[in-house]
């Protein structure tokens, strides 16, 4: 299986992949917001940067407007604390940053 999985997103500037490792302990919720397992997501071109950011919160995507209040930007911002604080530093998954 790649180390990495894929992010679909609309700006060339940013991120075409996060470390699996970031995704791999939340495939719960990804079941729950997605109806397929991560494998399944990554085969399909993978996830949002806001998808993402609800999967890694264990945010209900569709039940709580989470559209409403995060923008695009500040969940590929987030992500990206996430991975230098986190995955590159300590191989911890779990965000300290909120």
């Amino acid at each position: 299986m790649p180390k990495t999985f894929p992010i679909l997103n609309k700006y060339h500037y940013w991120r075409k992949d996060v470390p699996r490792v970031l995704v791999e302990p939340h495939e719960p919720q990804a079941l729950r917001n997605h109806g397929q397992t991560l494998k399944q997501l990554s085969e399909r071109g993978g996830l949002s940067p806001i998808e993402l950011y609800c999967i890694v919160r264990n945010i209900n995507l569709f039940g709580n407007g989470v559209k409403l209040w995060i923008t695009e930007e500040d969940a590929m911002q987030m992500i990206d604390e996430w991975i230098l604080t986190d995955v590159n530093i300590s191989g911890n998954s779990v965000p300290r940053k909120i």
